[in-house]
């Protein structure tokens, strides 16, 4: 969970999240799963601005994995336990 500072996830995710919120009156949550941990933060974040750049993977050698993208910090997460 903390090899990286922050986690990525593309703008257009948390644009519908903040959408499907206003929607239906109901929070909007995403959940993660790294090797080590299990996270969940609120979408949208109580975080203003949001840190938005250009991004994505060039793994595939896809140009259409690289859009705008949200970083949160990893403090952003509460680590959920199996308690």
């Amino acid at each position: 969970m903390h090899k990286y500072q922050t986690y990525m996830i593309s703008l257009y995710k948390v644009m519908m999240a903040r959408q499907l919120a206003q929607t239906t009156g109901l929070p909007c949550y995403l959940a993660v799963q790294w090797s080590d941990k299990a996270g969940i933060c609120k979408l949208p974040p109580d975080i203003t601005p949001l840190r938005i750049s250009q991004g994505g993977s060039m793994q595939r050698g896809d140009p259409q994995d690289i859009e705008p993208v949200v970083y949160f910090n990893m403090s952003d997460f509460k680590e959920l336990t199996s308690e």
